[in-house]
């Protein structure tokens, strides 16, 4: 294990090694995310923040900003490559998502597998379903990216909470506070 405060610690913190990009610097955020095997979208954009096409197959996108139809992190070309997992059925009506669907299919109760929607992550969790191999999307799709959609839930925030507090305390770290 890493000790964080180590006085034998050669190796600068992570965050004297985090490169910022301007969103208008595109000559840097291509070769970025060119070469990013995990991409985290953490904004609340309305508009995609790089072009689809600029991701190296094999990338695993984690698409977690957007939570509303008009915020759009990433660019339909994306989501088309991807494989999909979503957190919430409500996923899919969001920004970066919406497109997949019909405005028959938006009045409808969607039924998963959906196009290149694998199901959820509580299914994925329950063994249920694979994000390996094939399925998903249409026979013309090129699926050659994985992306998870989250719009957020209560109960995920709560669990992650959880465990981030029971490591804390397997660590002796932090600090406990009563309310």
């Amino acid at each position: 294990e890493r000790q964080i405060d180590s006085e034998n610690d050669d190796e600068p913190p992570i965050i004297d090694r985090v490169n910022i990009i301007s969103l208008d610097d595109s000559i840097n955020i291509k070769h970025a995310v060119g070469t990013a095997d995990v991409i985290c979208t953490t904004t609340n954009s309305t508009a995609p923040l790089f072009r689809g096409e600029w991701v190296k197959p094999g990338c695993h996108i984690n698409c977690i900003g957007g939570y509303t139809p008009f915020m759009k992190e990433v660019d339909g070309t994306l989501v088309n490559r991807c494989k999909v997992l979503m957190d919430t059925r409500e996923a899919i009506y969001v920004g970066d998502l919406k497109h997949l669907l019909t405005s028959m299919e938006e009045e409808q109760e969607m039924s998963l597998p959906f196009g290149n929607v694998s199901g959820l992550l509580g299914d994925l969790i329950a063994g249920d379903i694979s994000m390996s191999g094939g399925g998903g999307g249409s026979s013309n799709d090129i699926l050659d990216c994985t992306m998870f959609k989250s719009v957020g839930t209560a109960i995920q925030d709560i669990m992650t909470a959880n465990e981030a507090v029971k490591h804390a305390k397997i660590l002796g770290i932090g600090q406990e506070i009563d309310m």
